[in-house]
């Protein structure tokens, strides 16, 4: 049997062989210990025969659960952002766990998926979220097709939704200077954070994100190298911006540079 327990530590194992490699000519054989539930291991097995041997001929019952593991391997082999990880983890507990836990993989057709993408109209979510999520269930089902569960993606059927690009509304210098004139001498260190905002056109994540270090007064200039990024479960995380362009070094006026040399040596 693949999936045992074992008589020496009560636990559960699995021990799964691949045939000869074909490399080395010997027998290939992996055992995978310490597994606390026979469920489990029924489970992981799958998930270590493809690993292990690149071999999904011997699996049935392909789940959700499995491609989405299987994916998020790649993803990390990929050295994909934890970021990325993480939010595409919460996507799949929220959206497709629960859904399609005892569906038929290998049965699914572009209409199971139009229905499901229905569900997600009827929760209110924005047109491009619900863009996202269908992207990140076709990146599933191209596991499918890559692993052989499947012959094609029923998600390439659907076309996107289409997106209202919501306006960018910009304040006027007199309308900032109104708002300024709201704070109270309390509030002084949220009117220089917005000081700031309104000066380098920085994003909110990378002003969050900011320590003096990245403040050079001398050549007046404020270097952008991290973000803070809320995650979709709510949790905060300092980050690398995305791409090269993110790390930029901006040019700040005298009486701004001077305003928060004051503030920081106060």
């Amino acid at each position: 049997m693949t999936v045992r327990k074992d008589k020496q530590t009560g636990l559960w194992l699995i021990d799964i062989s691949g045939g000869v490699n074909p490399v080395t000519g010997k027998c290939r054989r992996h055992i995978k210990r310490g597994i606390k539930t026979r469920r489990e291991a029924i489970t992981l097995e799958p998930q270590l025969r493809i690993q292990k041997f690149g071999d999904s001929s011997k699996i049935k019952g392909i789940t959700i659960d499995l491609l989405y593991t299987l994916t998020q391997e790649e993803d990390k082999n990929n050295h994909r952002r934890d970021t990325y990880l993480h939010t595409q983890e919460v996507y799949y507990r929220k959206h497709f766990e629960g859904y399609f836990e005892n569906a038929k993989i290998d049965k699914l057709t572009p209409k199971d998926m139009e229905i499901f993408r229905q569900t997600l109209i009827k929760k209110n979510l924005e047109a491009s979220t619900i863009n996202r999520l269908m992207a990140q269930l076709s990146k599933l089902f191209n596991t499918a097709v890559k692993q052989g569960f499947r012959p094609d993606n029923p998600c390439l059927a659907l076309r996107k939704l289409p997106e209202s690009p919501q306006p960018i509304h910009y304040w006027t210098l007199d309308e900032f200077n109104t708002f300024m004139s709201l704070f109270e001498v309390e509030e002084y260190p949220y009117q220089l954070f917005f000081k700031v905002a309104f000066s380098t056109g920085m994003r909110k994540g990378e002003l969050l994100a900011l320590t003096w270090e990245d403040v050079d007064f001398s050549r007046q200039t404020i270097n952008v190298n991290k973000t803070l990024v809320r995650l979709p479960d709510g949790q905060m995380s300092f980050h690398p911006p995305k791409t090269k362009s993110g790390y930029r070094s901006i040019t700040i006026h005298k009486s701004l540079t001077q305003e928060l040399q004051a503030w920081r040596y106060k």
